[in-house]
């Protein structure tokens, strides 16, 4: 983030294996932070204050184990704490 920004903006990726590393599809993530609102889709511009904040979709994992989702800090670009868990209800 450039400190000039008006809009802080993160990518938050993951990667969700069992304990072989397999990955594990379709799973649940849950996040957490201590600022910002989590999206599934990228603010097109640092001008664009209006940012949907719907995750619905974008928080299962994907069938090679991965999650994207993305974190915009409206409007304090000041450092936050991410985190991200999958209550596991199954595994492979």
């Amino acid at each position: 983030m450039d400190s000039s920004d008006k809009f802080g903006k993160a990518t938050i990726e993951a990667l969700l294996t069992d304990n072989k590393g397999n990955p594990l599809p379709d799973q649940q993530i849950q996040v957490t932070s201590t600022n910002g609102t989590f999206t599934c889709m990228p603010p097109l511009s640092l001008a664009d204050a209006e940012v949907s904040s719907s995750t619905e979709g974008c928080l299962k994992t994907q069938e090679d184990g991965t999650v994207k989702i993305y974190l915009v800090n409206i409007p304090f670009n000041r450092p936050g704490k991410v985190k991200a868990f999958a209550p596991m209800g199954t595994s492979r």
